[in-house]
C-alpha cells in the first residue's frame, strides 16, 4: 500500500478547509434570509458556484407528498439518469433540537448535470447533503414562524372583535324603569354576532329592545352588528315602529353587505305599564329568530300542547306558556313589500305577573349531557330545543313568587340549563327576560 505524499495530504486538507469555509458562508447567508425565496436563492447559487452544478431539483417531503421547492435547468417531469438522487433525512442531533422547536426537515436532492463532466466526489456529496439539510431546516423554521404570526394575527383579530362585541351590550346598571329587564350574553370560543340593545325613548314613553344574531364572525361580524345597532338606535329615537325598523334593517343589509350576509332579529316595543295593575302592551316583529316565550300566571287561555315533560298539575293550573314564533323572513335575504312588516307586527298584553323571554339559537342548539334524552320524554333529541326551554322556564318561574325580579328568574333558569347541558359551548348564547317593574303581591 502506498503512503500518501505530503502534496496529496495538503490537497485533501485544502479541500476540507475550502468546504468548511463554503459551508460557513452558506450558513451565514441562509440565516440572514427572511423569506423562503431568499433561502432557495442562496441554496441555488451555492450549488452552482461552489460545485459547478448545472441542473438540479430540490423537493420537500411531507405527509407522503413531494413539494418541489426549487429546480434549475431540468424538466421536473423527466425520469433521466441523475448524478445524485438522494433523500436527506434528519440527523439524530438535529432532530432532537428541531423537535423541541416544533419542526424538522426532510427532502430529496437530485443532481442531474455539472458544468464540467466530472463525477461527484465523496466530499462533494457530503457538502451537498449538509447544505440541503440546512436549507430545508431554514425553510421549515420560516414556515413555522409564519404560522405563529398568522395565529397571533387571528387571536388579535378575535380579541378586537370581542372588545367591539362587548362594547355593544347595554349597561347592566341601567334600571330601565318602569320595566324590569335581565339579560345574559355568553360568547363562545369564536366571536359570534349575538347582540342585545335597549333604547329608552322617553319622548314617546316606550322602551325599544333588539335581540339579534348575525351570520358573520370575527371583526367583520362585530362591525356588521355595530352598524345595525347604530341604525336601530337612530330609528328608535326617531319614533319608528318595530315594523318600520325591521323593514329598514332588511333594506340596509340588502344594499350594503355581501350576498351571504343575513341576520335573525326580534324588535320589541314596550309601552309604559299602568300604575294601577302594571299591565302593558308589547308590539314585536320576529324576523326569522327563534320563538320567544310569553308565560302568564292564572290564565289558561293558551296553554300549548307541546309541553312534553311531566309538570306538576298545580303548576300548570297557575301558569301557561305561549310561543311567539317568527313573523317575517330573516333579514338580508330578499326584498320585502312594506305590507310584510305590517302583517308581521304582532301584539301581546302583559300584566305585572307575566314574563317575556327571548333567546338566541346558541341556547336551543346546545348539546345535552349524556346520550339518553328519552329519560326526560324528548324522544330522539340530543339538543336542548324549544320544548325543553319552555319547560325549564315554567320550572324556574313556578318555584318563585310572582313579585320575583327578572334577574332571579333568569338565574333560576340558568341553573337548570347549565346542570343539564354539555359544558363545551357551541355558539354564542343570549337570553333576555323582562316583566313589568311594578310590584304586585304574590
Amino acid at each position: 500500500m502506498s503512503t500518501p505524499t505530503n502534496f496529496e495530504g495538503n490537497t485533501d486538507l485544502d479541500r476540507k478547509e475550502s468546504e468548511l469555509v463554503a459551508l460557513t458562508e452558506a450558513i451565514t447567508s441562509l440565516h440572514a434570509q427572511h423569506t423562503e425565496e431568499g433561502v432557495l436563492r442562496v441554496f441555488k447559487y451555492t450549488l452552482m458556484g461552489q460545485l459547478g452544478i448545472k441542473s438540479f431539483a430540490l423537493t420537500r417531503l411531507a405527509d407522503d407528498e413531494e413539494e418541489i421547492l426549487v429546480a434549475h435547468g431540468v424538466d421536473t417531469t423527466s425520469t433521466g439518469a441523475a448524478l445524485m438522487d438522494d433523500v436527506v433525512s434528519e440527523q439524530d442531533s438535529d432532530k432532537r433540537q428541531d423537535d423541541r422547536a416544533g419542526y424538522h426537515a426532510k427532502g430529496r436532492i437530485t443532481i442531474i448535470e455539472r458544468f464540467v463532466a466530472h463525477d461527484l466526489q465523496a466530499t462533494d456529496i457530503r457538502f451537498i447533503k449538509t447544505l440541503t439539510q440546512l436549507c430545508l431546516q431554514s425553510i421549515e423554521k420560516l414556515r413555522l414562524q409564519r404560522i405563529e404570526i398568522e395565529q397571533e394575527s387571528v387571536q388579535k383579530e378575535l380579541s378586537i372583535a370581542r372588545t367591539i362585541q362587548d362594547s355593544l351590550l347595554p349597561n347592566r346598571k341601567g334600571p330601565h324603569e318602569p320595566w324590569d329587564i335581565a339579560w345574559v350574553h355568553q360568547s363562545a370560543k369564536e366571536v359570534g354576532g349575538d347582540l342585545i340593545d335597549i333604547v329608552e325613548d322617553t319622548t314617546n314613553r316606550r322602551l325599544m329592545v333588539m335581540i339579534a344574531d348575525g351570520a358573520g364572525k370575527g371583526i367583520p361580524g362585530a362591525l356588521l352588528m355595530s352598524s345595525l345597532q347604530a341604525l336601530f338606535q337612530y330609528l328608535a329615537m326617531q319614533g319608528a315602529s318595530v315594523g318600520d325598523i325591521t323593514h329598514a334593517m332588511n333594506h340596509q343589509l340588502l344594499t350594503s353587505t355581501p350576498d351571504d350576509t343575513f341576520v335573525t332579529a326580534v324588535f320589541l316595543e314596550l309601552s309604559v305599564p299602568s300604575t294601577h295593575d302594571g299591565a302593558f302592551q308589547v308590539q314585536y316583529v320576529n324576523a326569522g329568530h327563534p320563538a320567544g316565550y310569553l308565560i302568564k300566571r292564572g290564565d289558561q287561555g293558551f296553554m300549548q300542547g307541546s309541553m312534553q315533560s311531566s309538570m306538576q298539575s298545580s303548576m300548570q293550573s297557575e301558569m301557561s306558556l305561549k310561543k311567539l314564533p317568527s313573523t317575517t323572513p330573516l333579514l338580508g335575504v330578499t326584498p320585502w313589500d312594506p305590507s310584510q312588516t305590517e302583517k308581521g307586527t304582532q301584539a301581546v298584553s302583559m300584566s305585572a305577573k307575566d314574563i317575556l323571554c327571548w333567546l338566541t339559537d346558541g341556547v336551543l342548539e346546545q348539546e345535552m349531557v349524556g346520550s339518553a334524552p328519552n329519560h326526560e320524554g324528548y324522544v330522539g333529541e340530543s339538543r336542548v330545543g324549544e320544548a325543553r326551554c319552555g319547560d325549564w322556564l315554567l320550572e324556574a318561574l313556578g318555584s318563585s313568587p310572582t313579585h320575583t325580579a327578572s334577574q332571579e328568574y333568569l338565574e333560576r333558569f340558568l341553573q337548570r340549563f347549565h346542570a343539564r347541558v354539555h359544558p363545551v359551548q357551541g355558539d354564542d348564547q343570549t337570553i333576555v327576560m323582562l316583566k313589568s317593574g311594578h310590584s304586585t303581591s304574590g
